[in-house]
């Protein structure tokens, strides 16, 4: 009888053994998930504005875009900054219209193909634009997303996002149950994408395509003749961090914020006059209601010279 070959012999040697550490951490260990970011955010969560605002206004519309702090998570949509913002524009006699296109999960690079759709839309007729920027995760949202790299120093779109390897391992098992239901590929994949396994975005490279978006964010604004003012949003952490490492939290702020300085166009850091505990939802880094009304006044000050004008 012909022995079988050393090849298949060890495949079938190496699945036994896997099979048997599996039924023995299945009687050892209580089940637990994968521990490491979800699926890659796509374009396509945008379904359509938040209802917020006076879409019955004859006024001028302005366009909010951002994440989840813009579309207001955890307080009511009447309480999120663009509600709050049409409500103090109505107060200065300007009946706006403000849409809320924020979408929780959405990086800077989700955000400029957003802004650059909605302004193509001659329907809409946005006159002023908000653009809501947090750097505490756009940075990983840009290299998760791919649609947008740096060639030779300048920002380039990709027809075909140049998503990284490693997003694609850990989408493709989050969404094979069988590997979500093993003990061993989900500890085995939890030591992988451990620490700054997922994080190799912190990186100088990371700051410039931070920096070249929201260039080219300005700049699509500028093209459709729309004003725009940025918005910087801290987390509820962060007020008191102290940089100590040179992509950390804190430096990332501090390099968003010098770059909005340099550009000549409006912007607001919430910092600024967001900053004690009851401007938070606790235990929770997003606005609360008197967090967004304090926000929705900041804003209201700069849109109310432009809209008016218009």
């Amino acid at each position: 009888m012909r022995s079988m070959r050393p090849a298949p012999l060890a495949v079938i040697s190496t699945l036994v053994a896997l099979s048997c550490v599996e039924l023995a951490l299945r009687a050892t260990t209580p089940a637990t998930g994968f521990r490491f970011p979800s699926f890659r955010i796509a374009d396509d969560r945008f379904g359509g504005f938040n209802g917020n605002g006076d879409h019955a206004a004859a006024g001028p519309t302005v366009l909010f875009i951002g994440d989840s702090f813009t579309e207001g998570h955890g307080v009511t949509a009447d309480d999120a900054f663009p509600a709050v913002t049409c409500r103090e524009l109505n107060s200065a006699s300007i009946r706006a219209d403000c849409l809320n296109a924020g979408v929780s999960g959405f990086g800077t690079a989700h955000e400029l193909r957003l802004l650059q759709r909605l302004l193509s839309q001659p329907a809409l007729a946005i006159d002023a634009v908000v653009f809501q920027i947090l750097p505490n995760n756009d940075f990983r949202d840009n290299w998760e997303d791919g649609g947008f790299g740096l060639e030779n120093g300048a920002l380039v779109a990709y027809e075909s996002p140049h998503i990284p390897a490693r997003v694609c391992w850990r989408d493709t098992l989050l969404d094979n149950s069988l590997a979500r239901n093993s003990r061993v590929v989900t500890l085995l994949a939890n030591a992988s994408f451990n620490g700054v396994g997922m994080d190799p975005h912190l990186d100088a490279m990371a700051m410039e395509l931070e920096h070249q978006l929201l260039r080219a964010v300005a700049a699509t604004a500028a093209v459709h003749h729309v004003p725009v003012v940025f918005l910087l949003v801290a987390t509820a952490w962060e007020h008191d961090r102290v940089s100590t490492a040179p992509f950390d939290e804190r430096a990332r702020l501090d390099f968003v914020a010098s770059v909005l300085r340099d550009s000549g166009v409006p912007w607001i850091d919430t910092r600024r006059d967001v900053n004690a505990p009851e401007h938070y939802i606790p235990n929770d880094g997003h606005f609360s209601a008197l967090g967004h009304a304090v926000v929705g006044r900041m804003l209201a000050g700069v849109l109310v010279h432009w809209l008016n004008s218009h």
